[in-house]
C-alpha cells in the first residue's frame, strides 16, 4: 500500500519549514561544496523529488511548476539545497517521456532512484553498437550528481548510414562509479553547495530504449506518453525547462529582501540617524519587493498557462512558447536587479562571504549565468519568433 498523494499546499507548507534548517545548514553546505545525504533524506522524506515522477513509479504527477514553488520555499533558507532538490527532481519528469522500458531500468527496483544530468560535454564520444551506443567522455555541471545513482547526458548521435547530420539526444545510464563515475570539480563562487561535478563516461554501452531524440521533446505525445499519459510528458522540453532553475533565485532573492529589512529595524548610521528613516533607502526597499513580486507573479502566470494549454490538448503556437521562455529569463533579470539594489544597504558586511544575504546575491547571479536563463541568449531567438521567423533548430522549443 503507498502512502496517500500530499496536495501542493502540503508540500509548500513543508519546503516553508525546511528553510530555517537548511538556513542554519547553509555555511556548511557550501564548504563541502555539496548538499549532504541527510539533506537530501529530508528531501526524499518530503517528497520534493517524485513532484515530477509518473505515479505509476510512486510519484505525484502534479502539475508543472509546483517544484519552483517548493524551490522558492526553500531557497529563502539555501539556495544551493533549493537548486539540487527542483534539478534533480526535473529529471524525473524527462525520464517519464522515455519508453517505458527505460523507466523500469531505472525506477523498477526503487522508486526512490535518483539521477542527475549534463548538458555540457567537454569531450564525448557516441558510437553506434548493436542494439545502442557506446558512450564515452566528460560532462561538466551536473548537479547533486553524488546523491544519484543514474544521470542522463546530451550527445550527439551520428546516423546510422553516414549520411545526414547527427541527432541530439538524452543517454540515460547508472552511476557505477567506475566505468561511469563522478569526479570532484565543483569550485566555485556561487551556488558552491551544488556539488555540480563532471561525469566522466568510458565506454558504457546505452540500449536504444534509453536513448531519446531531442525531435520527440517538443510537445505533444512522447515514446513515455503511452503509460503516462498525463499532460506534463507533453510539454515541450525546451520551452519549459527553466522553470526548474529559477525556484532557488526567486526564494534566495526573497529570503535576502526579508533579512535586509529586518536587519534594518535598528541599524543607525555614524550620524545615529536611522538607516531604515532614509528616503533613499525607502526606494531601494520599494524597488527591490516590485522586482521580487513582479517575478513570482510572471513566474505563476507562466505555469499556469503551461498547464492549460497541455492538458486543453490544443495545438500551441510557437509564439507562446516562445513568451514562456523569454517570460522566465526577464523573471530571472527581475531579481538580479532585486539582489543588486539591497546589496549596498549591507555595508561592510556585505563583503563577508558567510552572511546569508551576500550568499543569496552570489547564488542568484550564479543562477542566472546558467546558458538556458542568460537573457540574450533566449531574447534574440525570441525576437526571431516575433518576427516571424522559427527557434533554432536543435533546440527547438
Amino acid at each position: 500500500m503507498t502512502d496517500p498523494i500530499p496536495s501542493v499546499e502540503t508540500l509548500i507548507a513543508r519546503a516553508r519549514d525546511l528553510a530555517p534548517v537548511l538556513r542554519q545548514k547553509a555555511r556548511e553546505t557550501e564548504q563541502n561544496r555539496r548538499v549532504s545525504a541527510e539533506t537530501a533524506k529530508l528531501f526524499q522524506d518530503a517528497g520534493f523529488f517524485r513532484i515530477l515522477q509518473p505515479k505509476r513509479y510512486g510519484g505525484f504527477e502534479m502539475d508543472y511548476g509546483v517544484q519552483m514553488r517548493v524551490a522558492a520555499e526553500l531557497g529563502r533558507g539555501c539556495p544551493s539545497s533549493a537548486w539540487v532538490s527542483s534539478v534533480v527532481g526535473c529529471h524525473a519528469w524527462i525520464l517519464g517521456m522515455y519508453p517505458d522500458e527505460a523507466q523500469k531500468d531505472v525506477w523498477g527496483k526503487d522508486h526512490g532512484t535518483l539521477m542527475s544530468s549534463s548538458f555540457a560535454p567537454m569531450e564525448m564520444k557516441l558510437e553506434p553498437a548493436e542494439g545502442g551506443v557506446t558512450v564515452s567522455g566528460r560532462w561538466k555541471f551536473s548537479s547533486g550528481s553524488d546523491l544519484c545513482q543514474w544521470v542522463q547526458l546530451f550527445g550527439m548521435l551520428p546516423p546510422a548510414n553516414g549520411k545526414g547530420p547527427p541527432d541530439a539526444v538524452f543517454v540515460t545510464l547508472p552511476l557505477d562509479g567506475v566505468k561511469a563515475k563522478v569526479e570532484d570539480t565543483w569550485h566555485v563562487s556561487g551556488l558552491a553547495g551544488t556539488g555540480s561535478n563532471d561525469i566522466v563516461v568510458d565506454k558504457v554501452f546505452v540500449p536504444a530504449h534509453r536513448i531519446l531524440s531531442f525531435s520527440k521533446l517538443r510537445g505533444g505525445p512522447t515514446p513515455g506518453s503511452a503509460v503516462n499519459p498525463g499532460h506534463i510528458y507533453q510539454i515541450s522540453l525546451f520551452a519549459a525547462f527553466p522553470m526548474n532553475l529559477i525556484g532557488a533565485a526567486l526564494g534566495a532573492a526573497q529570503g535576502a529582501l526579508d533579512l535586509v529589512v529586518a536587519g534594518l529595524s535598528d541599524r543607525k548610521a555614524i550620524s545615529q540617524v536611522k538607516i531604515a528613516e532614509q528616503q533613499s533607502v525607502q526606494l531601494r526597499i520599494a524597488r527591490a519587493s516590485a522586482n521580487a513580486n513582479a517575478a513570482e507573479a510572471l513566474l505563476l502566470q507562466t505555469t499556469q498557462n503551461i498547464n492549460r494549454l497541455y492538458r486543453s490538448g490544443e495545438d500551441i503556437p510557437l509564439l507562446e512558447r516562445a513568451n514562456w521562455r523569454i517570460n522566465i529569463c526577464f523573471a530571472a533579470e527581475l531579481l538580479g536587479q532585486c539582489v543588486d539594489t539591497i546589496f549596498p544597504l549591507l555595508g561592510g558586511r556585505g563583503l563577508v562571504t558567510t552572511d546569508p544575504v551576500q550568499r543569496a546575491w552570489r547564488d542568484v547571479h550564479a543562477i542566472l549565468q546558467h546558458i538556458a536563463i542568460v537573457w540574450d541568449v533566449t531574447a534574440a531567438p525570441y525576437g526571431q519568433v516575433r518576427l516571424g521567423n522559427p527557434w533554432p533548430e536543435m533546440v527547438k522549443i
